[in-house]
């Protein structure tokens, strides 16, 4: 699976994110083999500031459902928490190549645990996104949560039911391949 690594908005932080580069590719191999079904989407991480993250969340999650400059602020609905309070997040990469783009908040992962345990999360949701037509549900709840394309009340609660299942599944994960990580 080819990674990229960068930070966006953040001064500082250059062991984090040294740590971040040498942590990376043992995580998504460990995910990867976890699986075994499938290589991992095209994947870029960055590391990020609370402000970073909302703001590269709400850009490139609106370019990848195409939903218009004026209403891509109300995508931001669709993070759990407030940026400040998030360790990360993960959405659709946004141009053809597909892919996925994982926000780390630095400001919330400040141990090497911390960033192990985000890192797999995020790893794993990386995988759930290749899923069959996984791509096309978040889009669906994108352009739903901007007002681009209203989806029907059974669509919505499906798709609540799949995140919950998808969360479950990436902690009964992590809680598996953390150690392993710290091994290798």
């Amino acid at each position: 699976m080819p990674l990229e690594t960068g930070r966006y908005r953040l001064m500082g932080s250059r062991s984090t994110l040294a740590y971040l580069n040498s942590q990376a590719p043992k995580a998504a191999a460990l995910v990867a083999d976890y699986f075994g079904r499938r290589p991992l989407a095209v994947t870029e991480i960055v590391l990020t500031t609370p402000g970073g993250l909302l703001q590269l969340f709400t850009s490139t999650q609106a370019a990848a459902a195409n939903i218009p400059q004026d209403k891509a602020d109300q995508t931001a609905d669709l993070l759990r928490a407030k940026p400040r309070k998030l360790y990360s997040t993960t959405g659709l990469r946004p141009g053809k190549g597909g892919g996925t783009v994982t926000l780390i908040n630095a400001r919330r992962n400040k141990t090497a645990r911390d960033l192990d345990e985000t890192l797999l999360y995020e790893l794993v949701a990386v995988d759930q996104m290749g899923r069959s037509k996984a791509r096309e549900r978040w889009i669906a709840a994108l352009r739903d949560v901007s007002g681009v394309q209203s989806q029907p009340p059974r669509m919505k609660r499906a798709m609540d039911k799949v995140t919950a299942a998808d969360d479950a599944e990436a902690v009964r994960v992590v809680k598996q391949l953390q150690q392993r990580l710290r091994a290798a």
